[in-house]
């Protein structure tokens, strides 16, 4: 619940493309895996939640790369094995390199 959202609410957005969660800081989760393309994006006016104070989260985000904020984080999962997951995150543009950064600093303290 850090973000102020209890867990039990998230659910997946597929077939409702877009979910908000109420909180604090106002959160969109996407699905764009049944997107065709761009345009059924930017119809959609889900590009309108791209920025300061929202959090927007999309799931399939290569079925609408050019129209995502050049400036953003992108997380990759990568399914290992049944229980293992590999992550891998990458700030595009400087402010969200820097947060990057600051995360991998964080969680080499952690490993210490």
């Amino acid at each position: 619940m850090a973000a102020g959202v209890d867990r039990r609410d998230v659910v997946s957005p597929t077939f409702v493309l877009l979910h908000e969660y109420r909180a604090p800081r106002p959160i969109y989760h996407l699905d764009a895996y049944r997107l065709g393309d761009d345009d059924e994006f930017l119809e959609l006016g889900a590009h309108e939640h791209f920025g300061p104070p929202n959090l927007m989260f999309v799931e399939w985000a290569g079925r609408i790369e050019r129209s995502l904020p050049a400036e953003r984080i992108d997380i990759a999962i990568e399914v290992v094995s049944e229980t293992e997951r590999k992550f891998t995150i990458a700030g595009r543009g400087a402010e969200p390199a820097a947060a990057v950064e600051r995360l991998e600093q964080l969680l080499k303290k952690a490993d210490d």
